[in-house]
Order: structure tokens, then sequence, then C-alpha cells
């Protein structure tokens, strides 16, 4: 395992970032190009250890991709794949196990869905049961309620799912892409009071209809899709991940200057798109560019309390910044950080503690007690790619964090470490 060592900026930043597109989208894009009859142009893809799965997982099923640096070409099958594999190999990647689950209940044979590592103790149960509701036959291989799962959609013979949506945004998402080949169309009932994360379920909806499939809600309560729908090849493009940008918009936050960063959709249904928000309330100054923010500051950081359910990928990143604040803050709507790739309430108290930071965590919260830092501890990583990237923004203002596999990155924004060396951070193996 290799470890990095961090040395802070020596002079006032000034900086131009330009950010990587969408995982979320990417992920969506390739799976809906895929199942569309004819040839989609995806422009500004991301290329990433999680989206190189679902590549690789939709080869398997006989799709046939042209790709280049800038776009991928998808010869979509219209739902009728030429499957030459019938193992679905997800690596770490949850978002790619899910929504391949959806995808093999509509391929008319046995596929297995398997991974590695702690993806294979991250649940699953809540979607198995909803796909078994219109009679997917599915077995589990390993752990119950987590894959290697054996799936079957065969005998299809329903078109009506209740499920919880306080588990995750995933599930529901993996629904409605493929909606379009139930028979009789598709309604989700949605059984709890809230759903989590529900800009990103916005942004499945977003781009299907973009695809040409129409799909209609009530307050995020019940989703209806209605039947003889299909979708349609297009010329798409990808927009940038505010999730990715949410790591420069804390360190232009936390740094004296300025760093202007781009590529991105201030109109986007991406939950993460008001995180500039939260810059101005810890006290830096937004300007909001045609294709990005910039974000000033005078370094100083202020004590705040912020829901952050509409953008829970951020919240390790916000209590990193807000550990430099005089004073106390509280996050709150983060419980699903406790089934992500760790557990990354547990891992920022953890991690907190280590460069000099007391703080508390509940079921869906974390207080951080601001103030003096300490010269880190190693940071552990715990093979999320978050809190990597999280506690490098910590690293651009304290000597010497060192921060161990550094490649786990290669997750989400496989460039990460080459862009904060251009910003002006000193970062040597060690």
């Amino acid at each position: 395992m290799s470890k990095i060592q961090l040395t802070p900026l020596n002079e006032e930043l000034n900086a131009i970032v330009e950010i990587p597109g969408s995982k979320s989208y990417t992920n969506r894009a390739l799976l809906i190009a895929s199942l569309a009859n004819g040839q989609s142009i995806l422009k500004n893809p991301l290329y990433s250890d999680d989206t190189n799965y679902m590549l690789q997982s939709l080869e398997k099923l006989g799709v046939k991709f042209e790709k280049s640096e800038k776009q991928i070409i998808v010869n979509g099958c219209g739902g009728k794949f030429n499957i030459q594999n019938n193992e679905l190999f997800c690596g770490l990647a949850g978002t790619t196990s899910r929504f391949l689950t959806g995808l093999a209940a509509i391929l008319g044979q046995e596929i297995i869905v398997t991974g590695e590592g702690k993806l294979l103790e991250r649940p699953i149960g809540e979607l198995v049961n909803a796909l078994r509701q219109i009679g997917v036959e599915i077995e589990y291989l390993g752990k119950e309620n987590s894959i290697p799962i054996k799936v079957n959609g065969q005998n299809i013979n329903g078109n009506e799912i209740t499920i919880r949506g306080d588990v995750t945004s995933q599930y529901i998402s993996s629904l409605l892409i493929i909606s379009p080949f139930i028979k009789n169309g598709l309604t989700i009932n949605i059984s709890t009071d809230l759903v989590v994360e529900s800009s990103y379920i916005d942004m499945t909806i977003d781009i299907m209809e973009k695809f040409g499939v129409e799909v209609t809600h009530k307050n995020h309560k019940q989703y209806i899709i209605k039947p003889s729908q299909e979708y349609k090849p297009q010329a798409y493009t990808i927009e940038g991940d505010w999730s990715s940008a949410s790591y420069f918009c804390c360190i232009g936050a936390l740094n004296l200057g300025q760093i202007q960063i781009k590529n991105l959709n201030n109109n986007s249904v991406q939950g993460d798109r008001f995180f500039p928000k939260l810059m101005e309330k810890v006290g830096a100054k937004v300007i909001y560019n045609e294709d990005g923010v910039t974000i000033k500051s005078n370094g100083i950081i202020k004590a705040i309390n912020i829901d952050m359910d509409l953008m829970p990928d951020t919240a390790t990143s916000m209590a990193v910044l807000l550990s430099f604040a005089k004073g106390v803050s509280k996050i709150t709507g983060i419980g699903m950080l406790k089934i992500k790739e760790t557990n990354r309430l547990l891992a920022a108290k953890n991690e907190l503690y280590k460069i000099g930071i007391s703080s508390i965590i509940g079921d869906d919260y974390i207080i951080v007690h601001g103030g003096e830092h300490k010269a880190s501890e190693e940071i552990e990583t715990y093979n999320d790619h978050r809190i990597a990237m999280s506690w490098a923004i910590a690293g651009t203002k304290i000597h010497n964090v060192i921060i161990k596999n550094p490649e786990v990155v290669k997750k989400s924004f496989s460039n990460f470490w080459e862009i904060l060396r251009n910003i002006g951070i000193e970062i040597n193996e060690i």
C-alpha cells in the first residue's frame, strides 16, 4: 500500500480547475444508451473504476462501444442483448452493482452479479425484495442481503412494486431505469415517509426523459412509468460532477485567495450543486460563472449547523472544512453515510481525531469541535475515495498530512492528485 505526504500552499491561492464528468450521470447514461435502439454519442464521459466496471459488464452482455478520451459511442441494442458472459463483476462499485441487478432482471436468463471486498457486505436486500414482487427469481450465493446473487427474470408477471425510501436512492433508480421493459408499465410506491438522496432520483428521471421516457411522480411517494415507452438514441453531453467539485470549493474557502472551478452546470439537478451555498455560509465569497463558480476567501471559516440530506456524498469534505472553524458545527441528514464504501461517519470521527479535532457522531449527524490542529498521524482511507479526497483538503493547510492508499481516488476522480499538484500543493510519495 502506497502513501503520499502533502505540503500546503506557500503562497496565496490563485488557480483554475476543470472538473471531470459526473460519475453518476456517466453510469446512468451508459446503461440507458445501451438499452436504446441505435447509436448514442456520450460526450465528456468519466473514466473511473466505477464507470469502467459498468462498461466491462455491458460489453459482456454484447454491447459494442467505441471509446475515446472525449466521447463514447454506444451501439444500443434496444433491450435485445447478445450475452457473451453471464457473470457481471462490479469490483467495489455499489451504484454499478445495484444498477446491474435491475438490468439482470430483464435479460431473460440467469445472470450473476458479484464484486469484491466491502461490496460483498453492502446491503441489496430491499432491491431484491422489490424485484421479487414482479416475479424476478433471485438467489443469494453468499451472505444474505448482499451480492453475489443469481438473477433470473424470465417470469416477470407484475407491474407494481412497494419499496422503502429510507435505505438508498440507488434501488429506486435501478427500478426506474428498467421500467420501460416491464410489459405493462411500472408503478413504484414508496412505503416510508422520506426518500433519502432524492436528488439522485431526480437525476435518473432527468436522463430518462432526455432519452425519451417519461416518469411522473407524486412528491417522491409514487413513481409511474406508463407502458409502450422506449429509450431513443441521443447525442448527450455528461455534465461535470458537483460532488467532485466540492473538494476544490472547500480548498478555495479554506485558503487565502481564489479558485475558479469550471465544467459545471449551475442549473443541474445534482443535489451537490448547492454546495457553493455552504461556502457562503462559512464566510467565503462565491461568484457564479457561465460554466461553474469562483470561490474567494480570506481563509477564515465560520462554524455552522447544516442539513446535508440532499448532498450526503459531500458531508466528509464539509466536516474537514468545519474542523478549521472556531466553534462547534453540526451536520445532519447524513445517516446514509453508514452504508457507503465504509461507515463514513465513524471514519470521519476517527480521522478527525488524528488531526487533533474531536467530534461526536449519531445516527444521522456529526458534531465537529473546530479548533487547533496537530501534525497528523497517517490518514486511513478505508478503501473509500471520498475519505482520501476529503482529508486532502486538510493537507492544503496542515503540514505533512500523510494519506494511505491514495490510488483509491480512481473510483471517481482519477486525476485528482494531478490537479491538486497543479494548484500548488506539493505531493510526495513516501
